[in-house]
């Protein structure tokens, strides 16, 4: 055997040697992409406690909740955030919050006519809110979500506070369920906070305390 064939046969080991070693290697994990649903309601009101159209802004908040991939804190690290690197929701934050709020008011029959910001009209009222915790807890005796929003109610014309509420919620999933147990925690959390904000107006009404916010316009 001469030289160039020794050449040719250590190449073709080689390579061999190269496709085992890449078959051989995990596979990649596939992106999945999650979704808060359309729900009914906790509660659909007989008449709007607000008369006027209800504009919901995008939600704000730090940086990190504004990106789509689902963030989650250890037990043993509370202090710290981390990103699920093939796990996302299907849009940053912000506007799923927006647009599950718009649905969940509107069912609710909150308002006269309740729209996301850019496609308001005449808006009487307008929403603000604020992401301050939006993550998965991991690991500890009791792991799932945490969900903290912060809900502010304005005059759209003169932009005076009429409402102004902060909502924590912790739903526990069970251990080892998996990232789609925890979206559906994540659901119920959003769906509950919205639900006890509609409860909070319901509430200031029934004591009378509603009147400047739900008189009929002029």
């Amino acid at each position: 055997m001469n030289a160039r064939q020794i050449k040719t046969r250590l190449t073709a080991v080689i390579l061999a040697l190269l496709l085992a070693g890449c078959s051989g290697s995990s596979v990649v994990p596939e992106d999945r992409f999650y979704r808060l649903a359309e729900r009914p309601p906790a509660r659909v009101l007989a008449t709007p406690l607000l008369h006027g159209e209800l504009a919901v802004a995008p939600f704000r908040g730090p940086a990190l909740y504004r990106e789509r991939a689902l963030l989650f804190t250890a037990a043993a690290q509370p202090l710290q955030l981390q990103r699920h690197h093939y796990h996302h929701w299907i849009d940053s934050p912000p506007r799923l919050l927006q647009a599950r709020l718009v649905q969940y008011l509107d069912a609710s029959r909150l308002a006269s006519r309740v729209v996301t910001e850019s496609a308001a009209t005449r808006p009487r009222y307008r929403l603000q809110g604020s992401i301050e915790a939006f993550e998965q807890l991991t690991g500890g005796s009791t792991p799932g979500v945490r969900v903290g929003l912060r809900l502010v109610l304005r005059d759209a014309a003169s932009g005076r506070v009429l409402l102004d509420e902060r909502f924590q919620r912790r739903s526990e999933v069970p251990s080892g369920a998996g990232i789609y147990a925890s979206v559906e925690a994540f659901q119920s959390a959003v769906d509950a906070i919205y639900a006890d904000w509609v409860e909070r107006l319901a509430g200031l009404a029934a004591k009378g305390r509603l009147e400047s916010l739900s008189a009929a316009p002029r």
